[in-house]
């Protein structure tokens, strides 16, 4: 059985959705919204949480479901190109560092030479790490 991972994309939906509401308060229909992001109810959740622990959002369960809050913080995620454009610059900055210590390593002495070497394949390593999580 394949794992469906939650992916800035779904995030992203899920920004989309609650600020399309033009409403501070929102009554979430879990089943409504994770056919809107293309993930599954539970995932509506996680996502929720971390909305809140990113403080774009405060949620409050109530006997209907949930309600959440929106902040500011929120709309100027959305602004600013959300999760995806986040994963993005991530990944251009993680390319721009391996691509600087690869010019640097060229003008290095040989006895810097190595650390380098080693400075630069760490930051490969991370960089093809990050793409093994994109879906």
């Amino acid at each position: 059985m394949a794992i469906k991972l939650i992916t800035p994309q779904m995030k992203d939906l899920a920004l989309e959705y609650l600020l399309s509401s033009n409403s501070l308060e929102i009554d979430i229909s879990n089943r409504e919204l994770s056919q809107y992001c293309g993930c599954l109810p539970f995932q509506v959740n996680l996502i929720l949480e971390e909305f809140e622990k990113l403080d774009l959002l405060s949620i409050e369960s109530t006997n209907d479901g949930i309600t959440v809050t929106i902040s500011a913080k929120a709309y100027d995620m959305h602004t600013h190109g959300g999760f995806t454009a986040q994963e993005e610059l991530l990944k251009a900055n993680i390319n721009k560092l391996g691509y600087e210590l690869e010019v640097l390593s060229k003008e290095l002495e040989p006895k810097h030479l190595e650390k380098a070497e080693k400075i630069s394949s760490i930051a490969m390593a991370v960089l093809s790490a990050l793409t093994l999580f994109k879906s």
